[in-house]
């Protein structure tokens, strides 16, 4: 197993994200009287009590809007960034965030794409223009995230973002 990095200079959206309660089913022990009652089990039958494991509804708090479903309506033309502190962090945050998953006309989704040794000088006015191309080019993904998070939850921003994955 390989752990990759990678680091993104650009516009990303940053949206923020509340919680709801949601259900799922489990398979569990049904045994109250056994320790690993309503703790997950991983076989037909519980290790401790053998007890045949039962598939059990268990409580949990979501995200209010899932980004694994938003990622498939807008067919992954943006991203969210990859690896466990990420998803740790967005979650204490309350926030998801959405990088370019497709290059921007005029604009490589790499610097190693264009030369062996490159020099980038960032400027408030390229961020500035980057931002606007990008709100211009992801228009329809833009109001696809609008419409799932709230538009006043959705905002443009340009940085830095390292992730793994």
């Amino acid at each position: 197993m390989s752990i990759s990095y990678g680091i993104y200079v650009g516009p990303y959206v940053r949206c923020a994200v509340g919680t709801k309660e949601a259900q799922r089913l489990h398979s569990t022990c049904p045994n109250a009287g056994c320790a690993n009652y309503g703790k997950d089990v991983q076989s037909a039958f519980c290790g401790r009590c053998g007890t045949k494991a039962e598939s059990l509804p268990q409580e949990y708090i979501s995200d209010a809007v899932d980004q694994w479903d938003v990622r498939e309506s807008i067919e992954e033309r943006l991203a969210n960034p990859g690896g466990d502190a990420y998803l740790e962090w967005a979650r204490k945050q309350g926030v998801h965030l959405w990088v370019p998953n497709i290059g921007m006309p005029g604009r490589e989704m790499h610097l190693e794409a264009r030369a062996d040794f490159e020099i980038q000088t960032i400027t408030p006015a390229l961020a500035d223009a980057e931002r606007v191309q990008f709100e211009v080019f992801s228009g329809p993904d833009l109001a696809v995230l609008r419409e799932a998070y709230g538009a006043a939850a959705v905002t443009v921003h340009w940085g830095v973002i390292q992730d793994y994955s």
